[in-house]
């Protein structure tokens, strides 16, 4: 693994955290303040300190950290950082648990994307063509597939995230152009189940979960209204 100085992260939370912690959200970086100052952060592993310091002091994509952290993917240098926060956050004391959103503090993103030009999507498409995937043939460990599963469990979005995501797909969807391209990019397409039959097991669930709705719906429908008391009707 590169070695590399490392900064030292302050002990005291200054007014405006962001400031020291660039790569992360304020309430990120005043979530890591706090874990300094309660010993927290110093019983993290070596490499999970480096990159989240790392991260802390740089806005980059998290493509840059794959040398520091040793691995060969954005996405793994992203688990580590978020493994090391959901470590902290599940030592703080439980008071502090609500204000310090577990969502919110495992949310990272990679950093600034580099736009390219059609040219240069072009050329890369070119140069994969006819690659085979590199997962071919292959399936994740049950360790990969734990650690994978970990980084993500708790992660929410923020309410603002939420109506951000909500109103985009609104304005999306009201675009007629929009619609059109959909409509387009589907014609012609197959029927994924061309050809193909559910198997008795799965047509038996399909039946069960439609019974199981239908049965609930009619319940709900047929159920008689409950009648006040006799001293409690309005006459």
């Amino acid at each position: 693994m590169k070695e590399i100085p490392l900064p030292i992260l302050p002990e005291t939370a200054p007014e405006d955290p962001s400031s020291q912690l660039a790569g992360f959200s304020p309430l990120q970086g005043e979530f890591l303040l706090l874990s300094v100052k309660l010993g927290l952060f110093s019983q993290l592993d070596e490499r999970s300190k480096k990159l989240i310091i790392q991260r802390a002091t740089t806005t980059g994509p998290l493509d840059s950290l794959r040398d520091v952290a040793g691995v060969t993917t954005r996405e793994r240098v992203r688990q580590i950082i978020v493994e090391g926060l959901r470590t902290i956050h599940e030592k703080i004391p439980p008071e502090l648990k609500e204000h310090y959103n577990l969502g919110e503090i495992l949310s990272l993103d990679y950093g600034k994307k580099t736009i390219f030009s059609p040219e240069a999507r072009a050329k890369i498409s070119a140069a994969h063509k006819g690659r085979p995937s590199p997962m071919r043939g292959r399936t994740h460990s049950q360790e990969t597939r734990d650690r994978m599963s970990a980084a993500h469990k708790g992660r929410t979005h923020s309410q603002e995230t939420r109506d951000r995501i909500s109103a985009a797909l609104k304005n999306k969807w009201q675009d007629q152009g929009y619609h059109d391209r959909i409509s387009a990019a589907h014609k012609g397409r197959p029927s994924p189940m061309r050809g193909r039959t559910h198997s008795q097991e799965t047509r038996d669930r399909i039946s069960a979960a439609l019974k199981n709705k239908w049965q609930e719906k009619k319940n709900s429908q047929s159920a008689p209204t409950p009648t006040p008391p006799f001293h409690k009707l309005e006459l």
